[in-house]
């Protein structure tokens, strides 16, 4: 997924960086807002040992907020975004090698900042539309859900005040489909984000779970689908 978004990223440029050749300065401004649900999870860097009996699943959180767009070119912009973004990840639990319906999942609350490139191709008003850059994003708050028969022993990760990392810095990319009208653009989307940098600064095992390894990192990785509106200032040179 990594080499995926890294290649989907370098081709964005690319294409962006073709369209801004053929096409006539903009200059233009789009304002707007987008909201959707996540689907995040964090993944591993482990060290000598893979911890076996932890099976970090996805789970569900909001995003949303503002995305502004500046028009260099017509088919080329550069984008930033101020976006409240719900991460995090979900434990599966096991007995006998049998999954069970018992649940600890930590909820991540943060301030993100995406910058990316943003470029389109297609009709005047029916076009697709593809995003690449990188995330800075605040860590503000966060909590756990735990089911009543999950003992404590048996929580891998466990987030708190002393370990919590509240800077996170990532790639992001994504693409989709938008309808330009004279009312505004309607936005269709979809992302993904990964983060390079660890959720929690160093993890201490439990007893229970200390000879099983300790991982080096544990790094955010997230979906998003996002419906956004916007409102263009300036007139567009495209015909």
């Amino acid at each position: 997924m990594r080499i995926i978004l890294a290649a989907g990223i370098l081709f964005i440029c690319c294409i962006c960086s073709a369209q801004a050749q053929r096409s006539a300065p903009a200059h233009r401004f789009a304002v707007g807002i987008k909201v959707g649900p996540t689907f995040s999870k964090i993944t591993r860097t482990v060290g000598q040992t893979t911890l076996e009996s932890f099976n970090p699943a996805l789970t569900q959180g909001v995003s949303g907020g503002l995305s502004i767009q500046y028009f260099t070119e017509t088919h080329f912009a550069l984008q930033l975004e101020i976006l409240y973004m719900q991460k995090g990840w979900r434990q599966i639990l096991y007995d006998n090698d049998e999954e069970r319906k018992d649940r600890f999942i930590t909820t991540l609350n943060y301030l993100e900042v995406p910058v990316m490139a943003h470029g389109y191709i297609g009709k005047k008003n029916v076009r697709i539309f593809l995003d690449g850059g990188i995330y800075l994003a605040y860590l503000f708050s966060y909590n756990s859900f735990k089911d009543p028969n999950v003992d404590e022993d048996e929580i891998v990760y466990k987030i708190n005040n002393g370990n919590a990392n509240q800077v996170d810095l990532g790639i992001k990319g994504g693409g989709g489909f938008e309808v330009a009208t004279k009312a505004g653009t309607f936005q269709l989307g979809a992302s993904y984000a990964w983060g390079v940098g660890s959720v929690i600064k160093k993890y201490q095992t439990t007893p229970a779970n200390a000879a099983r390894g300790i991982p080096n990192m544990l790094q955010n990785s997230a979906f998003a689908i996002t419906l956004g509106y916007y409102v263009e200032f300036g007139k567009s040179k495209e015909k």
